[in-house]
C-alpha cells in the first residue's frame, strides 16, 4: 500500500510539472493587424508612398501591434512593399524593440521616419522600383496596378510570426466623357428630351462622381458655368460599383450605389424639371489620392445642355416617359430614331409607358430593374421587330 501510494505521488507530481510546461509554452506570441486608413484611393504619389523614405509624408496605412500577454516582448517589424505580381519594390526590418503589453498603432511615417525605435534598418529600393520611378518621374504618380504592403511581426521572445497584407488597387482614373441627354453646351442646337424625367449617362474610370444639374435662367450674359455655379436643381454623389468589385467603404454621406455611370433623375425630393426649360448638366469624377485621401482630386468634365420639351397630355405620364427613356439608351446605334422618327416605322406613335413580357404587363420597378441590367451590360437587344 505505501508504495502504491509512492507511486500514486510521483505520478501526481510528474503531471503537476507537465502543467506548469505547458502554462509556460502557452504564453502568447504577438500579433499584427494592419489596414488603409482610405480604402478607396486609387492615385498614389511616389513620395507619398514612402519609396523615398519621407517622414513627413501623409498617412497612409496604420498597423496595431498587439501583445495580450502580461510581460514586455521583444519583437521586430519588417515591411515589404510588392508589385501584384509578387515583384519587392522596397524592404525593410526594425532592429529588435520592446512591445508592451496592450496595443501600440503606427503609421507608414513611424516605419519612413529616420527617428525612433521603429526605423527600418537597411531599407533598400530594388531595381525593380527604380525602374517604377523612372518611368513616372514626369507625372510623380505610380502606374496603374495591383500593389502590396506585407507586414511581419517577429517575436524574440516566445517565438512565432505574425503576417498581415494589405493590397492597393491603383487606377490613375483619367477618362470623362458625357453620353446623354443633350450635347456640348457650345452646340449651336439644343437637343430635347421627351421626359422631365432623363437618364444622365457618362463613360469614365473612374468609380465616385458628383453629378450636377442646373437650370439656365436666361440672364443677359449667363455662362453655362455660371449657370451650374449658381442655379443647381440636383447635385448628387454617385459610386459607380462595376461587377466583380468589392463593397465600398467610407463613402461621402448621402452616396448612392450604381451598377455602371449613370443616374435618372428622381421622381421626388428634388426640385423638378420643367416643361420648355433648357438645363446644364456635368460630373465631377472624385478621385481620392494618397496626399489628402478626405479631399479628392477633381476632374471635371465638360459641361452638356438639353432642354425639356413641351409634351402632350399623353407624354406626361411617368411611366410613359421612362418607356421612352428606357428605349432610347437601350437601343444600339440611332435605332430609336430609325423606328420612331421621320420614315420609320413606328413615325407619328410614342411609347404608352405600358411595357409587356410573356403576354403580362410588368410594373415601373421592374421595368427600372431591367433598364440597370441594359446599362451595366448584363442584358444587349439581339433583334428588334414591329409588329
Amino acid at each position: 500500500m505505501g508504495k502504491l501510494a509512492k507511486a500514486l505521488g510521483w505520478a501526481a507530481a510528474a503531471v503537476l510539472t507537465l502543467g506548469l510546461f505547458q502554462t509556460v509554452g502557452a504564453q502568447p506570441a504577438a500579433e499584427i493587424d494592419a489596414g488603409l486608413y482610405n480604402e478607396q484611393i486609387q492615385v498614389f504619389f511616389v513620395g507619398d508612398l514612402g519609396l523615398t523614405s519621407n517622414p513627413d509624408a501623409p498617412p497612409i496605412f496604420w498597423v496595431d501591434l498587439r501583445n495580450a500577454d502580461v510581460d514586455t516582448h521583444q519583437v521586430t517589424v519588417r515591411l515589404q512593399i510588392l508589385k501584384g505580381d509578387g515583384t519587392v519594390l522596397a524592404e525593410g526590418t526594425s532592429r529588435p524593440f520592446a512591445l508592451e503589453p496592450g496595443v501600440r498603432r503606427i503609421t507608414n511615417r513611424n516605419l519612413l521616419s529616420l527617428r525612433g525605435d521603429l526605423r527600418l534598418e537597411g531599407y533598400q529600393i530594388t531595381e525593380a522600383a527604380h525602374e517604377i520611378i523612372q518611368k513616372v518621374m514626369r507625372t510623380g504618380k505610380l502606374p496603374a496596378g495591383v500593389y502590396i504592403f506585407s507586414f511581419d511581426l517577429t517575436d524574440l521572445t516566445v517565438g512565432g510570426q505574425s503576417n498581415k497584407q494589405i493590397r492597393v488597387v491603383i487606377r490613375n482614373p483619367s477618362t470623362l466623357d458625357l453620353l446623354a441627354p443633350g450635347a456640348p453646351a457650345s452646340s449651336s442646337e439644343i437637343p430635347e428630351v421627351q421626359t422631365k424625367y432623363p437618364l444622365f449617362r457618362w463613360e469614365s474610370d473612374a468609380n465616385l462622381f458628383r453629378l450636377i444639374v442646373a437650370e439656365r435662367s436666361g440672364a443677359p450674359g449667363e455662362t453655362p458655368e455660371a449657370a451650374i455655379a449658381n442655379n443647381v436643381r440636383l447635385q448628387k454623389t454617385i459610386y459607380v460599383r462595376r461587377r466583380g468589385e468589392p463593397e465600398p467603404t467610407d463613402l461621402p454621406p448621402g452616396t448612392e450605389i450604381q451598377p455602371g455611370p449613370f443616374y435618372q433623375y428622381p421622381t421626388s425630393g428634388v426640385l423638378p424639371l420643367l416643361e420648355d426649360s433648357t438645363y446644364y448638366w456635368r460630373v465631377v469624377a472624385l478621385i481620392p489620392t494618397s496626399s489628402d485621401p478626405t479631399h479628392p482630386l477633381e476632374m471635371s468634365s465638360t459641361i452638356w445642355a438639353f432642354k425639356v420639351a413641351r409634351m402632350t397630355p399623353g407624354q406626361t405620364d411617368f411611366v410613359a416617359a421612362q418607356t421612352n427613356t428606357f428605349l432610347q439608351n437601350i437601343l444600339p446605334g440611332g435605332q430609336f430614331s430609325g423606328l420612331f422618327g421621320q420614315g420609320g416605322p413606328l413615325e407619328g406613335f410614342s411609347p404608352t409607358g405600358v411595357v409587356m413580357r410573356n403576354g403580362e404587363p410588368i410594373r415601373p420597378e421592374e421595368l427600372r430593374r431591367l433598364m440597370r441590367e441594359f446599362l451595366s451590360g448584363r442584358l444587349r437587344v439581339v433583334s428588334v421587330t414591329v409588329e
